[in-house]
């Protein structure tokens, strides 16, 4: 957008770009729910004290792309959507910077099972109809 938005002086003055500290937690859901337009995005924001957001989208192979935006607060309220430290040496390379789509994974399975878990019961909590339609 920026470039854009440069090449154009009327466009310079209509929008601001502001940068907020976040990270994201992205997951994929079989299906999207059921009465969801197909060519759409969601935007569903929980109460502010949660300190998240999530962009929801149906992806063509029928599936639901579901990201949680999480703002460096949020680790205060949820420490465990903290990223993880441990990552393995052979997949460090390159991360931490935009120049890759994905984040390497926690060591252990457990762990990336715990984090599923905890993200189920926290979407059950703080949005249960979005849960529901997603279950």
């Amino acid at each position: 957008w920026s470039k854009v938005r440069q090449s154009f002086p009327s466009l310079a003055s209509q929008g601001k770009i502001v940068t907020c500290p976040s990270f994201a937690v992205h997951m994929m859901s079989p299906q999207a729910p059921d009465g969801w337009d197909t060519n759409g995005t969601y935007l569903i924001k929980p109460s502010e004290e949660c300190m998240f957001y999530i962009i929801t989208s149906p992806v063509p192979t029928g599936e639901l792309s579901i990201s949680i935006i999480c703002y460096d607060e949020t680790v205060e309220k949820y420490p465990w959507l903290e990223p993880p430290n441990d990552i393995m040496e052979s997949d460090a390379d390159g991360f931490g910077d935009w120049s890759n789509e994905y984040s390497p994974l926690s060591r252990t399975e457990s762990r990336n099972t715990e984090l599923s878990n905890k993200i189920a019961t926290l979407l059950e909590t703080e949005l249960p109809e979005f849960y529901s339609a997603i279950g």
